[in-house]
């Protein structure tokens, strides 16, 4: 005789409350580890704009050797640039875009090493062939738009730097919440944090790209740099090296014009444009 289940039998299925318990410990959860995947994520992009950083220094370097010349330049006819002296920011932009174009069509470097992985811009236009012709200007810059190229380039650097010399450097410090990473002159890569010294946000020139909505330039500090102004600092006159701009980064016998010379620059302090 067959016996009819017992009417108090248990479903092997969850109930509505433990489903909902399940869900909430998983929402918990997800919640603690979201921050983490966040930190870990930014960190892994720092890592990867660092390795940009110090690629492209060893193409320039490569370059270099084989040009005879301090560093690229796309100065010349019918290049980016005309082949006259550089007198301003808005062409030193330029000229560190065309430097970056020049190097990816003579080294046959990928168009992405130009650009941070936390960049916001597109970077360098991934279908178009880099060119030197003064024609084409689709790869990462133009007359009125030069920040695609994620990294700013202090060409004015002497073409044996030394290891406490900042090279390249993020062109705004937004990509890594008000930090920048930096490749210094024997390649090895720092993160440089904003400064909030009172009055340490005014210089001239000042890189371009970095200007915050108020107007006021961006401060990141090159501890490295400290005392190389042309004199030594003491305890009322530490003059620190903002790398994006150009004050202090020349001192009798040099002038401001050595800034925008490639290969004429300060020998310690940076300015990267």
């Amino acid at each position: 005789m067959l016996s009819l289940p017992s009417s108090n039998h248990r479903s092997k299925g969850f109930t509505l409350i433990e489903l909902l318990v399940v869900i909430s410990i998983i929402a918990i959860l997800a919640g603690m580890l979201l921050p983490v995947i966040g930190v870990v994520r930014e960190m892994a992009r720092q890592a990867q704009c660092g390795k940009n950083q110090s690629q492209i220094i060893g193409a320039m370097v490569a370059y270099s050797t084989a040009e005879e010349t301090a560093w690229p330049d796309p100065r010349g006819a019918g290049w980016k640039l005309e082949p006259t002296p550089i007198t301003g920011n808005e062409q030193a932009a330029k000229f560190t875009g065309g430097a970056f174009e020049l190097l990816a069509a003579a080294q046959s470097i990928g168009n992405s090493l130009f650009k941070c992985p936390s960049a916001a811009l597109g970077g360098p236009n991934k279908t178009v062939k880099p060119t030197m012709s003064a024609t084409n200007t689709d790869w990462g810059w133009g007359a009125t738009d030069n920040a695609k190229v994620s990294y700013a380039f202090d060409w004015a650097s002497p073409s044996d730097p030394p290891s406490s010399r900042v090279i390249l450097a993020d062109r705004d410090i937004k990509y890594h919440a008000d930090s920048s990473m930096a490749c210094f002159g024997d390649a090895h890569v720092k993160k440089l944090k904003k400064s909030t010294a009172a009055g340490a946000t005014v210089g001239t020139p000042v890189t371009k790209g970095i200007m915050q909505p108020n107007g006021v330039a961006l401060f990141i500090e090159n501890p490295d740099a400290k005392g190389a102004a042309g004199f030594e600092d003491d305890a009322t006159n530490v003059i620190p090296d903002n790398i994006y701009d150009g004050q202090n980064d020349f001192a009798a016998p040099s002038t401001s014009a050595d800034l925008f010379t490639p290969g004429g620059g300060h020998a310690k302090r940076a300015f990267v444009k």
